[in-house]
């Protein structure tokens, strides 16, 4: 039986984005929390990234820090990337004109309409000069937000007569160099920090970067008994779903999703009644939820080298780590070094390939057994003559 597909509370996105039952990261927010208490003592900043793979709760734990800072009294600003280098945009981030900004009105040229289109000339200076008067106007701190910040890396995104005033703007806000409370507050994928290495940022503030990975069982199932009882209306003993959505979800944000979507479906269509036959029919299509996403992790790297890692992997247990050059040796079977690099490069920016220090891993055990089912349907399938 396949689930009628009610419309279920939540964003439209369901796995995507801030969520209303957020639970965990307080290692995390205790560290920016005091960050934020520091930047107000020395009145002062710097940066703070969180970075993760996706599906890890990036966006929902940049929210939390948001709404954290903001009762705390900061003012919050969300970046999109042209406002590193174009004014009016910053000013729009910041829901206000040049005339609300003390100085900024009437300067001549200061904000030319065009500005950052091919052909047209302009001041990079003078350009800095009224990105800084913008994010120093006010006496509040300022929390800047830049979510998918690895996107600032990517070829083409900062035009190449721009680089400099995003150079400048970021390593002033990095040092601490606006007069004021202010933190840029940056989240993204693994790449994101050598995203900021391309912007002169080699080096942050201790305790400033963070990577995020699986929640812990308790926060786990603290998510899934909220959206279950609150938003699927669940009546009874819910400690089954509970027990089967954990084990299967791993800690993992998008896994939570994927099975408490269909979950909350099923209890709105069935009074809130969490039968046997329920579960049953919620983790087969959490379970194909989650095929999609593991699916969509590996879109862009070659097939071949997908089965190429799974082969590597065939005989470690799932959530077991390994070194580089078990993966290396498969990958160079096929390719020269510099491709394997390339390659290896691509698992660990989609979050196939973790790494924590001391070694590598599949992060989620669920997909290290799909990349070995993948396999078996590979050597199923594959003709020899």
């Amino acid at each position: 039986m396949v689930l009628k597909k009610s419309v279920s509370p939540g964003r439209a996105a369901f796995d995507r984005g801030p969520t209303p039952y957020f639970r965990g990261r307080t290692n995390i927010l205790k560290k920016f929390r005091l960050l934020r208490e520091r930047a107000v003592k020395g009145k002062e900043g710097t940066t703070f990234i969180i970075h993760g793979a996706p599906g890890a709760g990036k966006t929902a734990l940049l929210d939390q820090c948001q709404k954290r800072a903001e009762k705390d009294g900061w003012n919050i600003m969300n970046l999109y990337p042209t406002a590193l280098w174009n004014p009016d945009d910053l000013l729009h981030c910041l829901g206000k004109s040049r005339a609300q900004i003390t100085g900024l009105k009437g300067e001549a040229g200061v904000v030319p309409e065009a500005l950052g289109h091919p052909g047209i000339s302009f001041d990079i200076q003078r350009t800095t000069h009224t990105m800084m008067k913008i994010l120093q106007d006010g006496n509040k701190p300022l929390l800047l937000t830049l979510d998918e910040a690895q996107t600032l890396g990517l070829k083409d995104v900062v035009p190449s007569d721009m680089k400099g005033v995003v150079t400048s703007i970021l390593n002033k806000i990095h040092n601490g160099n606006l007069g004021k409370p202010a933190i840029l507050l940056a989240g993204g994928l693994k790449t994101t920090l050598d995203t900021f290495e391309i912007f002169g940022i080699t080096r942050t503030g201790m305790k400033c970067v963070e990577e995020i990975g699986p929640l812990s069982e308790k926060s786990t199932r603290a998510i899934i008994y909220a959206w279950l009882t609150n938003e699927g209306g669940a009546k009874g003993d819910v400690a089954e779903w509970i027990d089967a959505i954990s084990k299967e979800s791993h800690g993992w944000p998008q896994h939570i999703a994927a099975y408490v979507e269909p979950a909350i479906c099923y209890l709105m269509e069935n009074g809130g009644h969490p039968t046997s036959i329920g579960l049953k029919e919620v983790l087969s299509e959490g379970s194909i939820e989650c095929a999609k996403y593991y699916e969509q992790r590996v879109r862009r790297i070659e097939g071949g080298d997908v089965i190429r890692l799974a082969k590597a992997l065939i005989d470690l247990p799932a959530g077991k780590m390994f070194k580089k050059k078990t993966i290396m040796s498969e990958l160079e079977s096929e390719h020269d070094t510099e491709k394997a690099e390339e390659i290896f490069g691509k698992f660990i920016e989609k979050g196939v390939i973790s790494e924590n220090g001391h070694g590598y891993s599949i992060p989620i055990p669920s997909m290290h057994d799909w990349l070995k089912s993948e396999l078996k349907l590979y050597k199923e399938r594959i003709w020899k003559p």
